[in-house]
């Protein structure tokens, strides 16, 4: 399927619905797809809280698309990273998200990574790592994952919603061979999790919960098994241990 654009350029405002009035400004600009060509978009957002007590007043966006189309009309090389700005009354330094997802096809296969950064107090650490690729001749994707967060590095881009205290952080693996539906999932993941009141009232008494998890799951078109499931959930007291 060919896909072409010369050019492009739209403007526009949105008002977003929610307890406090949220505009949003957007302009989307680029343009120049075709066959054997690199293509780009870009788009800017600028997303404004008027509730006079936000911590949050000011989110500025601004989003990049660049994609190559090979000859054959599929694209062999597309490339998004996403810049995020929070400011607000309790924003002293630099606040910024950062996305970036690159997926490349060459004569060596196929390369697929996802990035989500933070920069908050002046600290730059990441947050999650997706990578997987496809070697030429290969059947199945073979991929890595990471994660390491906590409340401080995403509520700034929240835009005031009410986050519970939480830090989590893991790592493992993860296959998918798309022939034969199979999925494959292992890794450890640990975490913590306070105010959960902020989801849900209810869940005041629950206080600080804490999460242990050890896994490797693996399933092929409706079939899913537990090679190893290891899971302990604590509060308080214990509220859930399991074993498979």
């Amino acid at each position: 399927l060919e896909f072409t654009l010369d050019d492009i350029l739209l403007e526009g405002r949105i008002l977003l619905p929610g307890a406090a009035a949220v505009v949003a400004d957007l302009k989307l600009t680029g343009g120049q797809f075709a066959p054997g060509r690199a293509g780009a978009l870009q788009l800017k957002a600028v997303l404004k809280n008027a509730a006079p007590n936000a911590p949050v007043s000011v989110l500025h966006a601004q989003i990049n698309l660049q994609a190559t189309q090979g000859p054959e009309h599929y694209f062999t090389q597309i490339s998004v990273t996403a810049l995020v700005d929070a400011f607000g009354k309790n924003i002293t330094e630099q606040s910024q998200l950062k996305l970036s997802v690159d997926l490349e096809q060459s004569p060596a296969g196929e390369k697929y990574s996802l990035h989500a950064d933070t920069l908050v107090g002046g600290v730059p650490e990441n947050i999650l790592t997706l990578s997987a690729s496809l070697p030429l001749g290969a059947q199945e994707y073979a991929g890595q994952w990471s994660l390491k967060a906590r409340t401080a590095q995403v509520e700034p881009f929240s835009f005031g919603g009410l986050l519970p205290d939480f830090k989590v952080n893991g790592d493992g693996r993860f296959g998918f061979n798309p022939g034969r539906a199979a999925l494959s999932l292992q890794g450890e993941l640990q975490g913590e999790v306070n105010r959960l009141e902020g989801l849900n009232a209810s869940w005041r008494d629950l206080g600080a919960v804490s999460l242990v998890t050890k896994f490797d799951i693996t399933g092929a078109g409706s079939m899913i098994r537990l090679n190893q499931l290891d899971v302990r959930l604590n509060g308080a007291q214990p509220i859930l241990e399991l074993q498979a």
